[in-house]
């Protein structure tokens, strides 16, 4: 019986018979077996007539070539010639398409899963011919997608689809209507609805990361902050000629600009960092995905092997370890090619939001102390089973033992010493500086990482090596290098030493012990189940935060139970609450809104970017610039917390910063900040200081009820630029006084700690002694601010609404709409608000502060006279207040004819709501007082005074006394 391949065979032989053109008998007898199968099989299973790399012109193509211009004999006899792609319709039949085929060949091209880019002859004839609808149809490919023209602009006519138009997104709007397809910034143009002046447009194609750029899209950096609100809109999104450099955004801020996972544009030189203290929103500027599909930098392996859902590089340190690895002092390697990233801050080893994580259960019973990996070290040593690759473990630890094992920095990133999880870090060496100052991230139960990690931030401000910390650049004479798990106890502190000559280890700073201990006892409380809601109630607050306390205080409504934050875990950790808290309190507890190890903004700035204010036209800054003005110190975010997205990385990872001033103003400032020799205007101050921004979140007069839109009111929160939260004043120590005097600086002695607290400084902020600090606050008061401007900021509420917002905590909820957003004063139906907690309710975040504060009830007068200040800094935000609530007033007669309560607007339209107080009927009537802050926004309820609040005599610069020559000295002129 026959076999398959004699069948196989014999028909071959058979075909051989009937004119077609094969090899001669001979040669096919010959042919091995396999071969005489595979062409049997080919013969049986042709390619189907129409596919890519088949060109088969049937009427002008008659060799078969697939070239139109081809001459006999124009290659030699057996040449391969390269098989071209099958053309398109238009190339092939079409008399204008195959002239242009002539020039051009038709070179349609293949983006991404079955997905192709039509060729440059159609792409040119529909830009030349619009109207006519023109398609490239490649044979037997559906999913073809049009691409620019010789003729089509390089800008876009209009910039913005209709959904977009008329919202914050309006500079972040990508519909491309010259190539007709949607946004995708609403779920409505995802889904195909996208119109642009009524056209509907077609859907965007959904393509890899890793694909070319065709169509209008933002740069991977600015994307990012697109996709959480806080852009000013991609300079490419204007201008497609600019695709081949960096963005606007990114030259200025200094950063690698990327496109379909590709580097476009580096910095020519990074931006160093300045300075040991540091927040939980690590990327100041913008975030780079690397995802697996990365033509360039990919995941790492130790995210990959975690299961970690992001990897994420800092946009201003590009080719540096990832921000998980960074802060765990782990070897960050590339999971494609193996390059290895190394560490960009020491600073940032040791803090963050990817530290605190949940004991193994044989370390919580026996008293060990635990590290990320799992099994952990004690384990490993004792013999025990670690906990398994589940549950917490899988969100907040290391898979399987580190290999290489980690280095010193992984364990000083925990709070250990360099030894170990048995060497305790007692700050005797100096390379405890680094991380945490004693070993806090390790907790009980997966319910107070936020707190801990806030914790951490806090510690670390307070208890930091002063100067810029030893950085990875070595370009600009960084040393750091080398993998992070090879990197030794003695390069630390060689590391340090380099950066800080006279260091000396942290415990001989005298408030050391004091620091750590207090952090002890707060870990015990949380232990021991009790609630903890405050840290250092003297905490210092530098660095550069998102909101205006986010930098200041971020233990304000934070507290060690009820704000886990971890939004990915199906059964948050149960809140405590007293026996005594009203059953409605729950539901507006924060427990899962914030992002996991962010410590949630506590006070909430309005002043958003409108992105309609955005101007398109302004020249993009050089890249040459200075570099002064491209990292000026009035970078300080304003955003929304609501517009956070609640994602583990997100926003413990990026700090969202929004340019505050334009480049030019910063810079000014900067230049004017310790000599002036023309002094600006109060004018002109005040124009530099007004941002370009407006209101996002609800402000006074913000909403009116049944208004056709909300009023465009000139609210601004100037002091959002000056932290709350007061050191107490300490002796002189080795640091000289920076304030002028009549014949120079002061150079009285003062501490490390005693400098200018305006975040207008950024890190270069001048000390100021006690005597200069107490006297500006003085002449403040003396020369521009009195009770009666005091009782000027106040917008009284009515007598009904005043009983209202001080007899339910529920009244003040309804209110946020209106501005009631940080509330000081303790409702009496409350149980909480006699101290500081965060509640969510639908219509946004409120913050209770606790008891009103001195003088002004909020925390304006707190700013303004108790907090450390140089004299120019005081007595120009002193000016910008008292105009600030100039304005407020007059704007407020001018739109309602009247001052009318801020609170009735809830209820009420304009014309039927009741009038404010007036100071002196809040002063003369009985019962509760309340009023809303003109300057800061801030509301005060339940006083029972309608004055000036007690407590501002207790304050320092009420109990210092100079003489005359030493008043005489100090150059402080009203």
């Amino acid at each position: 019986m026959a076999t398959i391949a004699d069948r196989i065979k014999d028909r071959i032989l058979r075909r051989t018979n009937t004119g077609r053109i094969t090899r001669n008998r001979s040669d096919q007898k010959q042919q091995p077996l396999s071969h005489i199968v595979q062409n049997a099989r080919n013969r049986l299973n042709p390619k189907k007539k129409g596919t890519v790399g088949d060109d088969e012109d049937d009427n002008e193509d008659e060799d078969g070539s697939g070239d139109d211009n081809h001459q006999d004999g124009s290659n030699p006899p057996f040449s391969k010639k390269p098989v071209a792609l099958r053309r398109c319709d238009f190339c092939m039949r079409d008399p204008i398409g195959k002239q242009m085929c002539k020039q051009r060949y038709c070179d349609y091209t293949k983006g991404w899963k079955g997905n192709f880019i039509e060729c440059s002859n159609c792409a040119d004839y529909r830009s030349q011919n619009p109207g006519s609808g023109h398609r490239c149809k490649p044979p037997q490919i559906n999913n073809v997608w049009r691409k620019y023209g010789v003729a089509d602009p390089m800008d876009y006519r209009p910039p913005t689809c209709d959904q977009c138009l008329n919202t914050k997104m309006v500079n972040q709007c990508n519909v491309d209507s010259t190539l007709g397809y949607g946004c995708t910034l609403t779920k409505a143009c995802r889904d195909g609805k996208c119109t642009v002046n009524g056209q509907e447009m077609e859907a965007r194609p959904n393509s890899r990361i890793d694909a070319a750029r065709w169509i209008r899209a933002e740069c991977h950096v600015c994307q990012n902050k697109t996709k959480k609100g806080a852009t000013v809109g991609c300079s490419w999104l204007r201008d497609r000629s600019t695709w081949d450099q960096a963005c606007s955004y990114c030259q200025s801020n200094n950063l690698t600009c990327l496109s379909g996972g590709r580097v476009v544009a580096n910095p020519q030189r990074l931006t160093l960092p300045r300075t040991w203290a540091v927040n939980l929103q690590v990327f100041d500027k913008g975030f780079v995905e690397c995802r697996r599909i990365n033509p360039e930098r990919r995941y790492c392996k130790r995210c990959w092997e975690d299961d970690h859902e992001h990897c994420r590089a800092d946009a201003s340190s590009y080719f540096y370890s990832c921000n998980r690895c960074t802060q765990l002092g782990v070897d960050c390697i590339d999971a494609g090619d193996d390059t290895s990233y190394p560490l960009f801050d020491l600073a940032r080893v040791g803090i963050g939001g990817f530290l605190p994580f949940v004991e193994c259960k044989c370390c919580r019973e026996a008293g060990r102390n635990c590290d990320l990996q799992r099994p952990c070290d004690s384990c490993v040593k004792h013999g025990d089973e670690c906990d398994a690759w589940v549950g917490d473990t899988v969100k907040h630890c290391i898979k399987g033992r580190l290999d290489p094992p980690p280095g010193p920095l992984y364990y000083l990133a925990l709070g250990y010493g360099a030894g170990g999880v048995d060497d305790p870090k007692d700050g005797s060496a100096i390379e405890h500086w680094v991380g945490p100052a004693t070993n806090i991230y390790g907790i009980p139960e997966n319910q107070n990482r936020n707190f801990i990690a806030t914790m951490g931030v806090q510690l670390r401000s307070i208890l930091s090596p002063p100067g810029a910390p030893p950085h990875g650049d070595a370009a600009q004479g960084g040393r750091v290098s080398g993998r992070a798990s090879e990197i030794t106890r003695e390069q630390i502190a060689a590391w340090i030493k380099d950066r800080w000559p006279q260091a000396v280890p942290m415990d001989q700073l005298g408030h050391y012990r004091e620091r750590v201990e207090a952090v002890r006892q707060k870990m015990q409380d949380i232990r021991d189940g009790k609630i903890v809601s405050a840290l250092f109630s003297d905490f210092p607050n530098h660095g550069g935060g998102d909101e205006e306390h986010d930098e200041a205080d971020p233990n304000r409504g934070i507290n060690a139970h009820g704000n886990s934050g971890d939004v990915t875990t199906s059964d948050p950790a149960p809140l405590i609450f007293d026996t005594s808290a009203p059953g409605w309190l729950s539901e507006f507890i924060n427990s899962d809104m914030i992002d996991d190890g962010v410590a949630s903004p506590p006070f909430e700035c309005p002043t958003l970017l409108t992105q309609s204010m955005f101007d398109f036209d302004a020249a993009a800054p050089s890249s040459q610039m200075p570099a002064h003005l491209q990292f000026s110190p009035f970078e300080v975010s304003q955003i929304d917390p609501s517009l956070f997205l609640v994602d583990r990385d997100e926003d413990l990872d990026t700090s969202m910063q929004i340019d505050f001033l334009p480049l030019e103003a910063s810079s000014a400032l900067e230049d004017i900040e310790y000599i002036d020799h023309n002094p600006l205007s109060i004018l002109q101050e005040e124009a530099m200081f007004m941002p370009r921004l407006k209101p996002s979140i609800p402000t006074p007069y913000s909403f009116v009820l049944g208004g056709p839109k909300q009023p465009d009111s000139p609210f601004c929160n100037f002091l959002s630029l000056i932290p709350e939260d007061v050191k107490p004043f300490t002796p002189g120590g080795d640091e000289t006084c920076s304030e002028k005097r009549a014949n120079g600086k002061c150079n009285k002695p003062a501490a490390l700690d005693s400098i200018c607290q305006c975040l207008l400084h950024g890190d270069d902020s001048p000390h100021v002694c006690n005597v200069c600090c107490n006297l500006s606050a003085q002449k403040l008061t003396d020369h521009l601010i009195a009770s009666t401007e005091v009782s000027a900021m106040r917008a009284y509420l009515c007598a009904d609404c005043t009983a209202q917002v001080s007899e339910s905590v529920g009244e003040v909820l309804r209110r946020r709409i209106v501005g009631a957003v940080n509330i000081w004063g303790d409702c009496n139906d409350s149980y909480y608000t006699k101290t500081e907690l965060e509640l969510e309710t639908s219509l946004g975040r409120i913050y209770f502060r606790g008891q009103a504060m001195p003088l002004t009830g909020c925390a304006c007068a707190t700013k303004l006279f108790a907090q450390r200040l140089c004299a120019r800094h005081r007595r120009r935000f002193g000016h910008l207040v008292v105009g600030q609530v100039a304005k407020m007033r007059e704007w407020c007669l001018q739109t309602f004819g009247r001052n009318i309560c801020p609170s009735c607007l809830i209820d009420k339209p304009p014309h039927e709501a009741n009038s404010s107080m007036s100071p002196e009927q809040a002063e003369a009537g009985n019962g509760p007082k309340a009023w809303v802050c003109l300057a800061c926004g801030g509301w005060v309820v339940n006083q029972e005074e309608g004055g000036l609040v007690p407590g501002w005599q207790q304050w320092d610069m009420c109990q210092v006394e100079m003489d005359e020559k030493e008043e005489d000295e100090i150059g402080i002129h009203g």
